[in-house]
C-alpha cells in the first residue's frame, strides 16, 4: 500500500514537472514565434509608411539595381513597381551620367542633395529635388542608396512665372508701386525712380504722400481712399512733384489686393507720366485754334478789303474834287484816314492768317538786325538798354525782309512796354539744329537746320494763361487804347508764313524770351537789295477788260481807268467776260480780273481768253491772300498782282506796270 502511494506521488511529481516543461516549451515557442514574426510585421509597417509617402522613395543596391519603388514614384514616373524593381536605376534619369554622379557622391560622402532631371516612362523630362543617403546593415556595411525625391515641375514653373513677372515689373515703362493697406510703400520698380527722382530704397517704408504737389484739394484724396478701401479700382490724373520739385502729371490706376478671405492687404498703383503728352495736346489744340482763328481772320479780311476798296477809292475821288476852301474837305480827310487805319488792321489780320503777299528773298539776319538797330534805338525808351549778339558766319534764310523787320519792330515795342521802369532788350542770332529730342517737346515741328532769332527782355513776364493766348488777334494785356492786340498775332502769322516756328518762354517777374526758328538755306546769303518800282506814267490809251463780281468795286475800277484815258470793257463774272470778248472786234490789251469769283475764276478766265487772244496780259486783284491766290495757280514769274484795298494811284500804276511787261504770260 505504501509502495503504491509512493509510486503515485512520484507520478504526480513527474506530471507536474512535465507540465512545467510544457509550459516552458510553450513560452519558448511563443517567444520564438514573436522573434520570428516581428520583422515581417515591421517590414509590413515600413512598407505601408513608404507607400503612403507623398514623396518618391527609391532604394537601389550597390549595383544600382532598384529594390524599392513606392507608389508616389510609380505615379510620377508612370512605371509599375514590377516594371522597375530589379532594373538599373539609369532608366529613371534623363542623363545617366548625372545619376551615376549622384550615386558616387552619396557613396563617398554618405549624403547628396541636389536638383536633377528625370525621365518618365513616356519620355517626358521633368525636374526633381533629390535627397540621397547610404543604407547600411547591422554590421555597418553599405548595402545600397535610398533616395527621397519630389517632382518640382510646378515649383519650377511657378519660379519661372515669378521671374517673368519680376522682369516685366522691373522693365515696365510705367512706374509701379505696391503699398500695404495703410499706404506704406513696400516695393517700387525702377520706372518709379526714373519718374520721381527718388531711389526705390529711399521710399521703402514711406508713404506716397511725399509726392503730393498741393495742386489737389483734400476732398480729392479722400474720394480716392474711399474708393480703394471699398475694394474698387481708382483711376484718374494726379499732379505730383519730383524729388527736384518739378511738377508732372501722371495717369494713375490703384487696384486693391485681396487675400484668400477677401480682406484687402495691399494696393498696387500703376503710374504713367502723361506730362509730355498733355503738353503736346495743348500745343496741338493751340495750333488748331490759331489755324481756325486764322481762317476766320482771312475771310473777314477779304470782305473788309472789298469794303475798304470802295470807301478808300471813292473818298479819294471825292477829296480830289473838293476845293482847298471847301468845308467838307476835312470831313473827307477823316474818312480817308479811317480807311487807311482799317487797311492797316486788315493787313495785320492777313499777316496773322498767313494770307498776305510775300516778296521772299535770301537774307542774312545779321544784316537785317544791324540795319534795323538804328531804327530800334529811338523806338524804345532811354532807360531800356539794347544789346545785340550776332553769331558770325550765320546761315541764310529766305523770307520777306519787310516782314522780318515788322516782326522785330513788334517784339521790340512789346518788350519796351513790358519794362516801364527800364531794363535790357537783347536780340541774338545763331544757327540751330532741331533734332528728334526737340520734336518730342514741340508738336508739328519738322527736324532740320534753322536760324534762330531770339528777342529777350527783363520785363514783367507773363503767366501761363497769358502765354497761351498772346498770339490770338485782338488779345492784349495793355490798357484800353494802348494797343489793338494784333502785334503778336502779326508776328505769329509772318513766322508761320515764312515756314518757321515761334515759341515764348516767360515767368512772372522774370522777363520774356521769344525764339523764332526760320529754315536755314544751304547756299551763301546774297546781299538784300531793295527794288525801286519803275517810273511809269499812270495814264494810257489801251483797251482793258475789267472782271469783278463786286459791283461797287468794279464800278470804281472802271471809273478810274476811263478817267485815265483807257478804253474799258466790263463784266461781273468769267462767263460774261468771254461773251464780251467775243463781241469786241478790236484788241484787248489787258485783263484786270478778280482771282476768286463765282463760277469761273480769274485763272480759268485767262486760260480761255488766251486761246483766242494770246497777246492779252493780266493784272489780278484780290481781297484774298497769297495762299488762296496761289491755290488758283496764278502766281508765275513776272505776273502782276494788286492786293485790295488799293488807292486810285496804286491801281493806275499797277495797270501801267502790267502793260509794260515785255513777254505775255503763258496760260
Amino acid at each position: 500500500m505504501k509502495d503504491q502511494d509512493k509510486r503515485k506521488g512520484q507520478l504526480v511529481n513527474e506530471l507536474a514537472e512535465l507540465r512545467q516543461r510544457v509550459a516552458e516549451l510553450e513560452a519558448l515557442e511563443a517567444e520564438r514565434r514573436r522573434t520570428v514574426e516581428a520583422p515581417a510585421a515591421l517590414q509590413e509597417s515600413t512598407t505601408n509608411i513608404i507607400d503612403s509617402s507623398l514623396d518618391m522613395i527609391i532604394t537601389v543596391d550597390m549595383k544600382r539595381k532598384v529594390r524599392v519603388f513606392n507608389k508616389a514614384a510609380q505615379e510620377v514616373f508612370g512605371y509599375t513597381a514590377q516594371e522597375v524593381l530589379g532594373t538599373h536605376v539609369s532608366v529613371l534619369y534623363a542623363d545617366p551620367q548625372e545619376g551615376l554622379a549622384v550615386h558616387k557622391t552619396t557613396v563617398e560622402q554618405g549624403r547628396c542633395v541636389q536638383e536633377i532631371l528625370n525621365r518618365r516612362k513616356n519620355g517626358e523630362v521633368f525636374p526633381s529635388l533629390l535627397s540621397a543617403s547610404m543604407v547600411k546593415n547591422s554590421r555597418g556595411e553599405a548595402v545600397g542608396v535610398m533616395g527621397i525625391a519630389r517632382d518640382i515641375t510646378a515649383r519650377k514653373q511657378a519660379e519661372k512665372a515669378l521671374r517673368l513677372q519680376s522682369a516685366a515689373l522691373n522693365s515696365a515703362d510705367h512706374a509701379i508701386v505696391i503699398t500695404d493697406r495703410a499706404g506704406v510703400i513696400e516695393w517700387a520698380n525702377p520706372a518709379f525712380a526714373r519718374l520721381t527722382g527718388y531711389d526705390t530704397a529711399d521710399v521703402i517704408g514711406k508713404n506716397p504722400r511725399l509726392l503730393k504737389s498741393g495742386k489737389h484739394e483734400p476732398a480729392f484724396y479722400q474720394s480716392l481712399w474711399e474708393t480703394i478701401l471699398s475694394g474698387k479700382v481708382w483711376r484718374g490724373e494726379i499732379i505730383n512733384h519730383r524729388r527736384d520739385g518739378s511738377l508732372y502729371t501722371e495717369n494713375q490706376t490703384i487696384t486693391p489686393v485681396l487675400d484668400e478671405s477677401g480682406v484687402i492687404t495691399h494696393f498696387v498703383a500703376i503710374k504713367e507720366d502723361i506730362t509730355g503728352r498733355l503738353q503736346l495736346q495743348a500745343q496741338l489744340y493751340q495750333s488748331q485754334k490759331m489755324e481756325a482763328i486764322g481762317q476766320l481772320a482771312g475771310g473777314v479780311a477779304h470782305d473788309f478789303n472789298n469794303l475798304l476798296t470802295i470807301v478808300s477809292g471813292y473818298s479819294e475821288l471825292l477829296f480830289k474834287g473838293l476845293g482847298e476852301s471847301d468845308t467838307h474837305r476835312s470831313l473827307v480827310e477823316e474818312v480817308m484816314r479811317a480807311a487807311g487805319r482799317g487797311t492797316g488792321l486788315v493787313r495785320q489780320l492777313l499777316a496773322f492768317s498767313r494770307k498776305q503777299i510775300m516778296q521772299p528773298e535770301v537774307l542774312d539776319l545779321n544784316i537785317v538786325v544791324s540795319d534795323l538797330e538804328k531804327m530800334l534805338r529811338p523806338l524804345i525808351s532811354e532807360d531800356v538798354e539794347l544789346f545785340t549778339h550776332l553769331t558770325p558766319d550765320l546761315g541764310s534764310v529766305k523770307a520777306d525782309r519787310g516782314q522780318v523787320e515788322q516782326v522785330l519792330m513788334n517784339l521790340a515795342v512789346n518788350a519796351r512796354d513790358a519794362m516801364p521802369r527800364g531794363g535790357r532788350l537783347v536780340i541774338e542770332t545763331s544757327d540751330a539744329e532741331l533734332d528728334e529730342t526737340y520734336i518730342l517737346r514741340h508738336t508739328l515741328v519738322k527736324p532740320g537746320a534753322y536760324v534762330l532769332l531770339s528777342v529777350s527782355d527783363t520785363g514783367v513776364g507773363m503767366d501761363m494763361a497769358t502765354q497761351e493766348r498772346i498770339f490770338e488777334p485782338f488779345y492784349t494785356t495793355k490798357e484800353a487804347g494802348k494797343g489793338t492786340g494784333l502785334g503778336l498775332a502779326t508776328v505769329y502769322g509772318i513766322v508761320k508764313q515764312s515756314g518757321g516756328y515761334i515759341w515764348v518762354y516767360s515767368e512772372p517777374g522774370q522777363g520774356t524770351t521769344f525764339r523764332i526758328y526760320l529754315p536755314r538755306l544751304e547756299k551763301a546769303p546774297q546781299a538784300a537789295t531793295r527794288k525801286e518800282p519803275p517810273l511809269v506814267m499812270a495814264r494810257g490809251v489801251e483797251t482793258v477788260l475789267v472782271v469783278e463780281d463786286e459791283n461797287p468795286v468794279r464800278q470804281l475800277v472802271v471809273f478810274l481807268l476811263r478817267g485815265a484815258g483807257y478804253t474799258v470793257l466790263e463784266a461781273s463774272r468769267g462767263e460774261e467776260a468771254l461773251t464780251v470778248s467775243a463781241q469786241h472786234q478790236g484788241t484787248i490789251h489787258l485783263l484786270v480780273s478778280d482771282v476768286v469769283m463765282p463760277g469761273m475764276g480769274g485763272y480759268e478766265l485767262l486760260t480761255e481768253l488766251k486761246s483766242s487772244r494770246p497777246e492779252v496780259k493780266v493784272l489780278y486783284i484780290s481781297g484774298y491772300s497769297a495762299q488762296i491766290v496761289q491755290s488758283q495757280g496764278v502766281f508765275q514769274p513776272g505776273m502782276a498782282f494788286l492786293q485790295k484795298p488799293f488807292k486810285a494811284e496804286g491801281l493806275l500804276l499797277k495797270v501801267r506796270e502790267a502793260l509794260e511787261i515785255t513777254e505775255p504770260m503763258e496760260g
